[in-house]
């Protein structure tokens, strides 16, 4: 994978409405969002079915990736030091949310678009 991400360019034009539909898509969109300064922070439960994603996610990539994965399970907020020592440019983070798509559905959304308490346990970070 380390191999297609080198050859792929940052930016890439294609119309879908919701869903990520394969690896090479998703590595488009991540190659336009993160940087060499990028963090991805993993959020879930691991005794939560569906809610286990971004542990998941921290344990496929964890030492594969050139980005730092944070494994956060389910206290985000108890990182939040962490990372800001780290000053990324940007912040991944991996989680299930319900975004009215079919179960599974990969979507890359901005923090603009996100709604909520901000980082903790009890809604998205």
């Amino acid at each position: 994978m380390e191999e297609k991400v080198k050859q792929m360019t940052g930016t890439h034009e294609h119309d879908h409405k919701v869903g990520i539909d394969t690896i090479d898509h998703l590595v488009e969109h991540l190659l336009e969002v993160l940087t060499a300064n990028s963090v991805i922070v993993c959020v879930g439960n691991e005794i939560c079915g569906d809610d286990a994603a971004g542990p998941a996610v921290a344990k496929q990539i964890d030492g594969k990736v050139c980005w730092k994965v944070f494994d956060v399970q389910t206290v985000p907020e108890s990182f939040l030091m962490k990372i800001v020592e780290l000053a990324p440019d940007t912040v991944l983070i991996v989680d299930a949310l319900n975004f009215d798509a079919p179960a599974g559905t990969v979507e890359i959304f901005a923090s603009e678009k996100m709604t909520g308490q901000g980082p903790s346990t009890h809604g998205p970070a």
